[in-house]
C-alpha cells in the first residue's frame, strides 16, 4: 500500500455506535495538522486509522505528560503525482 500518511497527537473526545458503525470524534492541535493533507486524505478511497495510547508512566518533576493519544491515519490512495 503507497497511501499518504498523517501522524499527530490528540485525543478522543467521544465515541457512538450506531446500526453497527462506530463514530470517533478526535480532538487535536491545530498546529500538528495541515488542513490542506487532511483534505487529501479525506478525498481517497477510505482509510486504515491505527490509534495508540500513550503508556502512563511515573516522571520527574522536571518533565511534563501531555495525557494525549498518537493517532495515525493512513490513506490507501497512491502517492503518485505524475
Amino acid at each position: 500500500m503507497n497511501g499518504k500518511t498523517m501522524e499527530f497527537n490528540g485525543d478522543i473526545k467521544d465515541f457512538k455506535t450506531k446500526d453497527g458503525t462506530v463514530t470517533i470524534s478526535l480532538t487535536a492541535s491545530a498546529k500538528e495538522i495541515s488542513l490542506d493533507e487532511l483534505n487529501e486524505i479525506a478525498q481517497g478511497m477510505g482509510l486504515k486509522v491505527n490509534l495508540e495510547a500513550r503508556q502512563q508512566e511515573l516522571i520527574n518533576d522536571s518533565e511534563e505528560a501531555d495525557g494525549q493519544t498518537k493517532l495515525e491515519i493512513v490513506s490507501d490512495e497512491d502517492d503518485n503525482d505524475d
